[in-house]
């Protein structure tokens, strides 16, 4: 271990030529950069109808219906980058970025020389004389810097599982993880990065330099979720003890409810909400008190669930084709994709403003209510659909 400085200036992005590689067994040791196929691109099927889709702006009609783009899957190995941070890599002073590997919104900080990440996320890159961890073997990165649960769920998530699928395909690779990063994300890296080993490493204080970093990417780009996300959800249900092809025990109809958690957005009325569901037969639940398990479990078992667009509802990942999925608030298409590729049905509800708040709300303005006569009328609209296709 050795301290120095980061490279100077450090900043834009980095370009890199893949050669292709089929040979799983000298993948990442031939001291160049390789991409190694592991699933051929597969179409993603078409929509489902929104809810009530007449009522709603054309514009997020449109971009629900959108024809998604087909992504492969596939690892990456690179060579004479540092990985520093919570998770990015610097090579001669510039950034590497893949959209199927690094989200777009990391763009506008990492195309900036000098780059205009926030002093948290650059972390060890931004520090001189930096610890610099020196490795004799590859080593995998999957983490970013943007570690909420709706982020980590599909930008992270499917990274960590690829790596543990290298391994089980007999090219077992140790992960280097942020030792910074919450408890239930350590979990997961144990949980798939345990077949080479985990290196923890300080993303404010060190640097890691390694012959090659193995790179898998997210199962997707710019949010369309490849179908193979399947296999991501078909391993995290057997990892809980589920069996696929059968529907656990528990309430049929959730209210998943933020009420109690600290960083919720800000829907003023949801004890209202709460009991109007709750007069409806919907059983309400804070998700961040269970424990992932439960949570699978309770999203396994549902048939309708209810929830403020967010990190929170795009757990629909993990329940059943033909759940009925309705959000209060729309932010992005995410849900969309989500809803696309597990055949889900999903319905949004305004605010009470007829104003869709987006991340770019700052303030107050984040502040909404949900007009409760509508919300109940969409719930009702649903329920009966259900009832009269004999569910």
């Amino acid at each position: 271990m050795t301290a120095e400085g980061p490279p100077p200036a450090c900043g834009g992005l980095e370009p890199v030529t893949f050669q292709p590689t089929a040979d799983l067994g000298d993948f990442a040791l031939r001291g160049r950069d390789e991409r190694l196929l592991l699933f051929p691109s597969v179409a993603p099927p078409r929509a489902l109808p929104l809810h009530a889709e007449a009522t709603l702006d054309p514009a997020i009609v449109a971009r629900h219906h959108h024809a998604a783009m087909p992504t492969e899957v596939a690892v990456y190995a690179l060579n004479g980058f540092r990985l520093g941070g919570a998770g990015l890599l610097v090579r001669g002073g510039r950034f590497f970025h893949r959209e199927d590997c690094l989200p777009n919104y990391f763009l506008g900080w990492l195309n900036q020389r000098p780059h205009t990440l926030p002093l948290d996320v650059a972390g060890s890159f931004d520090l001189p004389g930096a610890e610099v961890l020196r490795l004799d073997q590859p080593i995998a990165t999957a983490f970013h810097p943007n570690l909420v649960w709706g982020h980590f769920l599909v930008e992270v998530l499917p990274r960590l599982f690829l790596v543990n699928l290298l391994g089980r395909m007999g090219r077992p690779i140790p992960l280097a993880a942020p030792s910074e990063a919450p408890e239930w994300a350590k979990r997961f890296a144990v949980t798939y990065g345990g077949l080479g080993g985990i290196l923890w490493y300080d993303p404010r204080h060190q640097i890691v330099a390694a012959p090659a970093f193995v790179v898998p990417n997210m199962m997707q780009v710019d949010w369309a979720l490849s179908p193979l996300f399947s296999l991501l959800i078909s391993d995290l249900i057997a990892r809980c003890g589920i069996a696929e092809e059968t529907v656990p025990d528990g309430p049929r109809r959730l209210y998943l409810s933020r009420a109690r958690f600290w960083g919720a957005r800000r829907l003023l009325n949801e004890a209202e909400v709460e009991a109007m569901l709750t007069g409806l037969g919907f059983t309400v639940v804070h998700p961040e008190t269970l424990s992932f398990p439960e949570q699978m479990r309770l999203f396994r078992a549902a048939e309708v669930i209810v929830a403020e667009y967010g990190s929170v509802l795009h757990n629909a990942l993990f329940a059943r084709p033909g759940t009925r999925i309705i959000a209060i608030n729309r932010r992005n298409w995410l849900q969309g994709e989500i809803a696309r590729i597990r055949r889900q049905h999903l319905a949004y509800v305004p605010p009470s403003d007829g104003v869709w708040r987006d991340p770019s709300t700052q303030g107050d303005a984040r502040n909404f209510t949900v007009d409760i006569p509508m919300l109940r009328g969409t719930v009702q609209a649903i329920l009966e659909e259900m009832a009269a296709a004999g569910r």
